[in-house]
């Protein structure tokens, strides 16, 4: 609804505390609205609310497992942010199995997580 599209209109803008009580009331009003849990979760992460961020995206997914922008989103938060990289690898993986088309960026990300993955791996088995 409106609120939800004024929302991202602040969020785009970097008025975060107006985008957050703007996303809010839209959740308020339609509290079913994967796309406006996504938003939020973008400005919480702007904002450096990590683990609020991560609830938000989790929350889109639940609401709309097939919603893969959510995934991706909760792949940058892990990767970037948190510093998970084997649930980055996982979200990732999930949001190019929902997307119609392969994102060439994606498939290089994924790339470079498995090899860390596999690295720290190796590195772990040498080292005891």
């Amino acid at each position: 609804g409106p609120f939800a599209n004024l929302g991202i209109l602040y969020q785009k803008k970097d008025r975060l505390d107006d985008a957050e009580k703007a996303l809010r009331r839209a959740i308020g009003l339609n509290a079913g609205n994967a796309v406006t849990y996504n938003q939020l979760g973008i400005v919480y992460r702007k904002s450096g609310k990590f683990q609020e961020a991560r609830q938000y995206y989790e929350r889109a997914i639940k609401i709309d497992p097939g919603y893969s922008i959510a995934y991706l989103n909760l792949g940058i938060l892990y990767d970037l942010y948190l510093v998970d990289i084997n649930q980055a690898l996982v979200n990732y993986q999930q949001y190019q199995k929902l997307s119609n088309t392969k994102d060439q960026k994606v498939s290089q990300w994924i790339q470079d997580l498995q090899r860390r993955i596999k690295n720290t791996d190796e590195k772990l088995s040498k080292n005891p």
